[in-house]
């Protein structure tokens, strides 16, 4: 309370007249205190949502007892057993009151069709969500059909049926249909009548039995119409029909239809037959125990065509115990009595857990089908816990640390931080440790409560250790880039790779994984050949090459005719580097002479004319014209050689000889001249000499030598006839007298007397 003077008691008397008294009064007014009531929805992921709207906040005097409504929170159910009163404190700090409620959990169920149908494929699945939360749900795998969708989402409401659908269509497979012929030593022949199909899964397809001349359907092993229901293991989708000759077969199975426990063959037509062995028996199973029955159908007296007969057993059920109990989290330490109960193998049983203060139990219903042992329901509850999670603030290099895990611990547990974290190229600050909100009275298991006020951030001790507080903890770290040193070396290599030459270098320092561009430098006589121009920093080893090689320069050799551009041979073109002093020297070329100097040297530079120019003049050669008598080697006048030059073109008429004829068809002939075998041949016929003697011819001989032949003309002179007048006709022979001995040319002359 406040206070304020309010007078004397008595009142006080206008005049004194004896001794008085008097008390103060004063007038007392009541201080109003603030309070706050929350109220917090709990998620059964561990998870707080307070209602915010509807949160009281009011003023009441001291030691006033507050008492929160218990309002209605949809989807919510409040939490028994909670203190909703508090009295009014003079530390407003204490009236504070939260008041919880569990989220309801709602059933919703997923069915598993074929598509356009409400035909299961699979058992539906029932589960449990929060109200209004969102669950996604996957196909499960079914053998012979293909899902249509991958997954389904949805979201969990209260007063509505939660249903998921997940559609499969059934898969296409083959099938057979054999007609096998059994002969009578029990080879067998598939008939060119059986045949192949397909059809969908578990589709039902049905096959009969076709007459075949000789054989008879093995009514054993063969019904005449068969059935086969489609399996997705296409070696069990057969049908056979067997196919014996004509006798009988007696086949006595056991309850599977396809275990054989006898045979009696050959069994003649009217005949009795019976089971010899002993008694049929079948051992128990998981879900009953058996006892023989009998034969299916019943045995007949006689034998009048193949039979089978099954054996039948009477099953009686067998009862198992199931345990339901109610554990620690992590343990067998058990927090309530367990429970038992009977069932029969194979039954789906299902129970729902036990609410036990504090803890919180992992699933509200568990359902297990009955087998033969370990028939356990095991509920598993855990002590209020809070997360320990870690963070990275800012940038986070890819090849950081990966973070821990988020962990949970209950309330004052001993938490040890986790190890600084690393990246290549980056310094880590630390781990910061920080509560995420300030909470008070935490129960963390059903035995105990702990208090703490929070202050925001936690140190931890020397161990790295610290204690968990009432509150969510999160820990958060950064990373700050470091910075390294670096090279560009531009030089050349030689062909192993190997430097041998550095022509400039540049040092600098820069980023982690910062790139770094290399400047574009020229050097006289270098080219750069190298692409990559850019470096990445690394922690180490950062030089970057940028790579040049020394300019290639072509020069060109020509072989001209002197004062001309005519090549006398091809020009040669050669690569050398940059500034190279190259010498060249003149070939010798086949019917030209060099007139220029023969051996020429160039210093070669680019952006220049890199020329070498040797000039050659073309020599002169003698041809030679020779004359021959057809067919021999035989000359009929001295042969004329006359001079060229190189590479010119001569042309020679033949020469007309008197006595000779030259040979049909020669002209003309043209030559090259080349270095050698120039020659011309002309052929020619001797012509046919006619002498007409005169009469009283008078003769006179002369002799001439001329050089090394001897030639002998003779003159035969005829005198004019004196009776007519007339005049001889005078022949001309040019021809070879080869003189008796001495081998003597003559050339024989007949003329007209002068």
């Amino acid at each position: 309370y406040t206070y304020e003077f309010a007078g004397w008691d008595p009142e006080v008397a206008e005049e004194v007249t004896k001794d008085a008294t008097y008390v103060a009064t004063y007038d007392a007014t009541a201080i109003m205190y603030s309070y706050e009531i929350h109220y917090v929805v709990k998620y059964s992921d561990g998870s707080e949502v307070e209602i915010e709207e509807e949160a009281v906040y009011d003023y009441a005097e001291y030691e006033t007892v507050i008492t929160a409504e218990k309002k209605t929170i949809q989807d919510a159910t409040l939490v028994a057993g909670q203190n909703l009163t508090f009295e009014i404190s003079d530390n407003e700090d204490e009236n504070v009151l939260y008041v919880y409620y569990i989220v309801n959990q709602q059933k919703y169920t997923v069915y598993y069709y074929v598509v356009n149908t409400t035909t299961s494929v699979s058992p539906y699945k029932e589960a449990y969500a929060d109200c209004g939360t969102i669950v996604e749900e996957y196909p499960v795998n079914v053998e012979g059909y293909t899902a249509l969708d991958d997954y389904e989402e949805l979201k969990v409401e209260s007063g509505k049926e939660n249903v998921i659908i997940f559609y499969y269509d059934a898969n296409i497979y083959g099938y057979e249909v054999n007609y096998i012929l059994v002969d009578v030593d029990g080879t067998e022949t598939v008939d060119e009548n059986s045949y192949t199909s397909e059809s969908a899964y578990k589709d039902v397809v049905e096959a009969t039995a076709i007459e075949i001349e000789g054989y008879t359907l093995d009514a054993e092993r063969s019904e005449s119409v068969q059935t086969l229901e489609i399996s997705y293991d296409t070696s069990l989708n057969v049908i056979n029909f067997y196919y014996n000759i004509n006798t009988y077969t007696v086949t006595w199975y056991d309850e599977d239809g396809i275990t054989v426990l006898e045979i009696d063959e050959n069994v003649p037509h009217g005949t009795t037959t019976s089971f010899d062995a002993e008694e049929p028996e079948k051992e128990a199973d998981f879900v009953n125990t058996y006892e023989f029955a009998g034969w299916t159908p019943e045995v007949a007296e006689e034998v009048t065509e193949d039979a089978t007969y099954v054996a039948t057993y009477e099953a009686t059920p067998i009862e198992y115990t199931y345990t339901v109990n109610y554990y620690i989290a992590g343990t067998t330490t058990s927090l309530y009595p367990s429970s038992s109960d009977v069932a029969y193998y194979g039954d789906e049983v299902t129970e729902y857990y036990v609410s036990i203060r504090g803890y919180g139990v992992d699933e509200a219903s568990k359902t297990i089908t009955i087998s033969a042992d370990n028939n356990e329901i095991n509920f598993y509850y855990t002590a209020n816990t809070y997360s320990i999670s870690y963070i990275y603030e800012g940038y986070v290099p890819e090849d950081a640390t990966e973070l821990p895990a988020t962990v949970y611990a209950s309330f004052g547990d001993t938490v040890t931080l986790a190890s600084d974290a690393t990246a290549k190229g980056y310094t880590f600050s630390g781990w910061t440790i920080t509560a995420t909100a300030v909470a008070e009275k935490i129960a963390y298991n059903a035995l105990t409560d702990a208090t703490m006020t929070l202050t925001g951030i936690i140190e931890a001790d020397e161990n790295g250790q610290f204690t968990v507080p009432a509150a969510d903890v999160v820990i958060t770290g950064s990373f700050a880039i470091n910075e390294y040193n670096y090279e560009i070396d531009y030089v050349v290599l030689d062909e192993n790779g190997e430097v041998v030459e550095t022509l400039d270098v540049v040092e600098g320092t820069a980023d982690y994984k910062t790139e770094v561009t290399a400047e574009d430098k020229t050097f006289e006589g270098y080219e750069k050949v190298s692409e990559e121009d850019t470096l990445v920093i690394d922690t180490q080893d950062n030089v970057l090459l940028v790579v040049y090689e020394v300019i290639e320069v072509e020069y060109t050799v020509y072989y001209y005719i002197e004062d001309t551009e005519t090549e006398v041979s091809e020009s040669v073109t050669k690569v050398v580097d940059y500034g190279t002093e190259v010498t060249e020297e003149a070939p010798e070329v086949e019917g030209f002479t060099v007139v220029s100097e023969d051996t020429q040297t160039l210093t070669v530079y680019p952006d220049e004319e890199n020329v070498i120019i040797f000039y050659y003049t073309a020599n002169d050669y003698y041809y030679t014209v020779n004359f021959y008598l057809e067919g021999t080697e035989e000359k009929i006048a001295d042969s004329v050689a006359e001079a060229a030059t190189y590479g010119s073109e001569v042309t020679v008429e033949p020469t007309e000889f008197e006595g000779y004829t030259l040979v049909d068809g020669q002209t003309a002939v043209t030559l090259v001249i080349d270095v050698e075998g120039n020659e011309i041949n002309f052929y020619y016929t001797e012509d046919e000499i006619i002498i007409e003697e005169p009469e009283n011819p008078e003769v006179t001989e002369e002799t001439t030598t001329e050089e090394e032949t001897t030639e002998e003309v003779i003159t035969i002179e005829e005198a004019e006839d004196p009776a007519t007048g007339d005049t001889p006709i005078v022949f001309f022979v040019f021809g070879v007298i080869l003189a008796m001995g001495a081998g003597i040319a003559a050339k024989v002359r007949f003329a007209k007397a002068e």
